[in-house]
């Protein structure tokens, strides 16, 4: 594939320090992609996508704290532009699929060539997507049985910030002091919240919401 007449900003996340640094000296050779972060978990992922914005974020798909599935349901539930290419080491269908219905651009092997990650990446920033060939021919019957992506309601910022807080075990007079408001506000947005996500509890509420990305803000 030609290569790219612009700079592409990107993110890369895996949880292996050899790999990120081999994927800086590849991206470091090439004039077309600029790394602007790298993260090291599935939360550091989406914080670095949401404070720099980059046009792709390269993800794992096996990472701590969030997986590379859990990342893409983060950036589809909150908007973000970001498109989204996994990789990993053991590819099969389900995995590709799953990646599909989420929203994700396109999936590569870590057995691939430094040219063919690049060719993939230039695919995506020219607005294709990029599959395993070896899955391209059943990816759109794949698709159709698929697992369905987590819950889509859609929380309001400050519920965001709530369930965040609730997640990593604060009270409600804690997060009511944190927010600078009152217990009653709290427990008026726990209940809003509960019913948006389908829960009954806080201990429900957090394992909810865990796919759907919530992080401490």
């Amino acid at each position: 594939m030609q290569p790219l007449d612009r700079e592409i900003r990107i993110v890369v996340a895996d949880d292996h320090p050899v790999v990120l640094s081999g994927l800086h000296g590849i991206f470091g050779q090439s004039s077309e992609f600029r790394v602007v972060a790298h993260a090291g978990d599935g939360f550091a992922c989406i914080e670095a996508i949401e404070r720099f914005a980059p046009e792709i974020a390269l993800v794992d798909i096996v990472m701590p704290a969030l997986s590379g599935l859990q990342v893409l349901d983060a950036v589809r539930i909150r908007g973000l532009v970001t498109k989204v290419v996994l990789f990993g080491v053991a590819l099969n269908l389900d995995d590709v699929a799953a990646a599909a219905n989420a929203g994700a651009h396109g999936v590569v092997g870590k057995n691939c060539t430094p040219e063919q990650l690049l060719d993939c990446l230039r695919a995506v920033a020219n607005g294709h997507e990029c599959w395993p060939a070896q899955v391209g021919r059943d990816l759109g019957a794949a698709r159709t049985r698929s697992v369905a992506p987590a819950a889509s309601a859609a929380l309001t910022g400050r519920e965001w910030e709530v369930t965040s807080l609730v997640a990593r075990g604060l009270s409600n007079k804690d997060i009511a002091r944190r927010l600078n408001v009152s217990d009653g506000t709290i427990k008026i947005h726990l209940h809003n919240i509960y019913q948006k996500l389908g829960v009954t509890n806080r201990t429900a509420l957090v394992v909810r919401a865990i796919p759907l990305g919530a992080f401490a803000y």
